[in-house]
Formats: structure tokens, C-alpha cells, sequence
């Protein structure tokens, strides 16, 4: 819930700014050599974003399953 809107910061303001610009005045150059940079940055932060998704999901189920193990193990009355 909180790290899609700390994600606004982090947008590369000047290149994107000036290749929207650029799209919008149809100046090719302008685009030409702020798009790259631009679309460079956007999927890092992209990619970033989804290695640490997988991460972050794959340490949380393992560490219910190791406290479920623990309740299992240990939270069972004996029958005496």
C-alpha cells in the first residue's frame, strides 16, 4: 500500500517532462534524446520493484510456514 505512491519521487522529472514535451510539439529530437534515459529509468524501477515483490513474498510464506511448524509442533496438548 505504501510503495506505490513513494514511487512519485523516484520518476526521472526532467526527462520525462521534456519527452512528453517532445511528443507533444512533435520535436523528434527532443524525444530522440530524452526518451531513452527516460524509459532506462522507468523499467529499473520497475524491475526493482517486482525482484523485491518476489522477495518480500517468498520470505513472508516461509515465515508462516516455519511458524506454523513451531504451533504444530509445539502446541499440541498430550493426551495423557
Amino acid at each position: 500500500m505504501f510503495i506505490y505512491p513513494s514511487i512519485v519521487p523516484l520518476l526521472p522529472g526532467g526527462t520525462l517532462y521534456y519527452t512528453v514535451v517532445g511528443l507533444l510539439l512533435q520535436d523528434t529530437e527532443l524525444v530522440a534524446t530524452n526518451a531513452a534515459p527516460c524509459l532506462h529509468s522507468l523499467a529499473g524501477l520497475g524491475v526493482g520493484f517486482i525482484i523485491i515483490s518476489i522477495f518480500m513474498h517468498y520470505r513472508r510464506t516461509y515465515r508462516h510456514r516455519m511458524k506454523w511448524k513451531l504451533l504444530g509442533r509445539f502446541g499440541k496438548k498430550s493426551k495423557v
